[in-house]
């Protein structure tokens, strides 16, 4: 097996993501798994190792038009680096949301690729309960809300695996889709540490 991680944050950044995705970087270099981690090339990040390390575009990748500039390179970098290490497995780390939609277009490019989907919070961001989600600003922010819903469902729809982070999260996730989503999803809780 061989695995490309697709996480926006990573090393340095104290926001939970980047620290669960940094422990999945450590765990795995204790097995012998080959794996890779996409992530946005900021000056401020000190790589575990940068033979391992593919840097992604560090601007908007979906919130308007999503197959516009760093969208496009983005793909067409994945998809060129995904067929040349033979990786046979995604996983997406969520949020923020554009992170499953490149998973989305990859899989849809790659039918072969094994697409796991992490989910740290019921997502877009609009089907998140009060306070987290206060309504919408505008009717553009409403339909940005719609066209994100309409894609985070044809994630879960095409993902071979689901994590997210407690049972309540993926029967919130069910009700606000529709779905069923249980017999493919697994429960890895929140982890976290002391950064060095």
């Amino acid at each position: 097996m061989s695995l490309l991680i697709i996480s926006p944050f990573f090393y340095q950044e104290t926001a939970a993501r980047a620290i669960q995705v940094r422990k999945l970087y450590e765990g795995l270099s204790e097995t012998s798994i080959k794996f890779y981690l996409a992530t946005h090339a900021r000056s401020n990040h000190k790589i575990i190792s940068q033979d391992n390390i593919i840097k992604l575009s560090t601007k908007n990748y979906w919130y308007d038009k999503p197959f516009d500039g760093p969208v496009k390179q983005n793909l067409s970098l994945l998809i060129k680096f995904i067929t040349k290490k033979n990786i046979t497995t995604i996983l997406t780390v969520s949020s923020p949301v554009y992170s499953s939609f490149l998973g989305l277009y990859l899989k849809q490019h790659l039918k072969n690729l094994n697409l796991i989907s992490y989910f740290s919070d019921p997502l877009p961001n609009c089907i998140q309960p009060a306070p987290y989600f206060q309504g919408y600003l505008s009717n553009f922010s409403r339909i940005k809300g719609e066209i994100q819903m309409s894609g985070i469902r044809e994630v879960l729809n095409i993902s071979d695996r689901i994590i997210v982070p407690s049972i309540n999260t993926i029967n919130y996730m069910e009700k606000k889709y529709n779905m069923n989503l249980k017999l493919k999803t697994g429960i890895i809780p929140h982890i976290g540490g002391k950064l060095p």
